[in-house]
């Protein structure tokens, strides 16, 4: 299935609205039919207020020694080094945050405020 985010028709209406687009555009950009700025803007507007992401990419895990890789979108990658508590997250290859010691909430929490990020783009 095609990555797209699903909306309500009030919220493809609030974004056409504030955002002064047509109907048109907005599906387009929830369809990930266009990666224009104005498009980027659209979906975070609607992941923001309620969207959810569907299709698509994957969350894919894998238990290298000593460690838990996560992978999403061929741009994202978190690694929990077990042994020390350090997650560091990496987005394009570069590294975004190191932190130490996360409760699953906290690691469930970063997981997907990255996970948006990239849905985003």
């Amino acid at each position: 299935m095609a990555k797209r985010i699903v909306v309500s028709s009030e919220l493809r209406a609030e974004i056409e609205k504030v955002m002064e687009v047509t109907g048109r555009m907005v599906y387009k950009a929830i369809a990930y039919d266009s990666n224009t700025e104005l498009a980027r803007r659209i979906r975070k507007m609607a992941l923001e207020k309620g969207g959810q992401v569907i299709g698509g990419d994957k969350l894919e895990t894998s238990y290298p020694v000593g460690g838990i890789e996560q992978t999403y979108g061929g741009r994202l990658k978190i690694y929990t080094d077990v042994a020390n508590a350090l997650t560091i997250v990496y987005l394009d290859g570069v590294v975004r945050e190191r932190r130490y010691n996360l409760s699953i909430a906290e690691y469930v929490s970063l997981q997907q405020r990255y996970i948006r990020k990239v849905d985003v783009q």
